[in-house]
């Protein structure tokens, strides 16, 4: 995961390099209701994203999320969750942006019986979405992509000390809305709600998340 960080920002600095390219970076926060089979937690998790665009309508976005919250010892619930998105697109002239990119996602935890499990799943993926502008100021974004992707579910360690891993494909699809305000010239902020949801053909069924987000924008020129 770290090389494809790397890789990706690479790429995104490559771009920017370029004269007429521009970069924003942002902050977030995210609530994130988590469910699947075995594990069902609330939590909140930090983001962190940079975007370099071009006056044309190409942009490139890489995104890292990480809830950690290890426990001293074992506990019903999350302990940790991960995601990285790395996203190309292009903004048609009618206002519709199309995208493209590679997402990862890694979940850990405990059941309600105290048993650890692994959760993975990473892949392609690919969307739409629109800018509903009201006024200079603020807008409205709504998106919808969906993905094929691998995924894996581990049974770290059960009670009677067993252990197993199922593989398989996953498709996912996930929906965001969110509301946009320009505080200052280079400075937006954005509030909205997200859903993921992603179908395994082993044993996890469907893996859902819900998110509740607040975001911070700078842009740097």
């Amino acid at each position: 995961m770290r090389a494809s960080l790397l890789i990706a920002s690479t790429l995104l600095c490559a771009a920017q390099a370029q004269a007429d390219w521009h970069a924003s970076s942002r902050v977030s926060i995210e609530s994130q209701s988590y469910e699947t089979t075995y594990l069902a937690d609330d939590y909140a998790a930090p983001a962190f994203g940079f975007t370099t665009y071009s006056d044309d309508g190409l942009f490139f976005d890489l995104e890292y999320l990480l809830h950690d919250e290890e426990p001293e010892q074992a506990e019903e619930g999350i302990a940790l969750r991960e995601e990285v998105a790395f996203t190309g697109g292009y903004r048609l002239k009618n206002g519709i942006i199309v995208f493209a990119g590679w997402k990862f996602g890694h979940t850990s935890g405990f059941d309600s019986d105290l048993e650890e499990w692994d959760i993975q799943e990473s892949g392609a993926f690919g969307g739409l979405s629109y800018n509903f502008a009201f006024s200079p100021s603020s807008s409205i974004t709504v998106a919808a992509a969906a993905a094929a992707m691998n995924g894996t579910v581990e049974l770290i360690k059960s009670n009677n000390d067993s252990s197993g891993e199922l593989t398989g494909a996953a498709f996912g699809v996930s929906s965001s809305v969110a509301w946009n305000y320009a505080l200052a010239s280079s400075v937006t902020t954005s509030i909205g709600a997200k859903y993921q949801s992603y179908s395994f053909d082993n044993a996890i069924d469907t893996e859902t998340i819900t998110s509740l987000f607040g975001k911070l924008v700078y842009r740097f020129n």
